[in-house]
């Protein structure tokens, strides 16, 4: 649940945040992260409940 919520939302992993705050990466770059990763735990999911089920 941690590892998939930090994920899903970037602003919650300490690597990625301390990034934001240094300016290393931009607000763009943050939400092109956010909506990569959300992807690919949306496929992940998706794949378990079809591959468990």
């Amino acid at each position: 649940m941690v590892i998939g919520g930090t994920l899903i939302i970037p602003i919650h992993s300490p690597s990625t945040f301390y990034a934001s705050l240094e300016g290393v990466l931009t607000k763009s770059e943050m939400i092109m992260t956010g909506i990569i990763s959300s992807i690919m735990m949306s496929v992940v999911a998706i794949a378990a409940v079809f591959l468990y089920w």
